[in-house]
């Protein structure tokens, strides 16, 4: 039906929005572009995040409890939960916590005019 429809057309889009993603990051990185606007676009612009992937968790949990950061573990970190505080820990040039590993990955973003 119509929604079948719509969801693989959806699907071929982002196929394509990812393929140009791993073209224009490089291409910004490389002319040290940070935005291009484009009149009736909207501005695209360079937009940098840290993922993390708990490596151990039992070394993660121990670390957040002696340093007295148990408050953010619940039966489990949820990884939203988790990205937050680390991105507040390496903005405040503090350690990741033992158990957790962070990768940085930037995409170009779009800010409609």
């Amino acid at each position: 039906g119509e929604k079948k429809d719509l969801d693989a057309k959806k699907k071929v889009l982002n196929a394509k929005a990812d393929a140009l993603q791993l073209k224009l990051v490089p291409m910004f990185e490389h002319k040290g572009i940070q935005n291009i606007a484009l009149t009736g676009i909207g501005m695209f612009y360079l937009n940098p995040s840290t993922y993390v992937r708990i490596e151990d968790e039992g070394k993660l949990f121990a670390w957040l409890r002696e340093n007295k950061l148990d408050s953010i573990i619940k039966t489990t970190v949820l990884n939203q939960t988790l990205r937050g505080f680390v991105n507040e820990r390496l903005e405040a040039n503090l350690p990741v916590p033992e158990g957790v590993k962070t990768y940085s990955e930037t995409e170009v973003r779009l800010r409609k005019a």
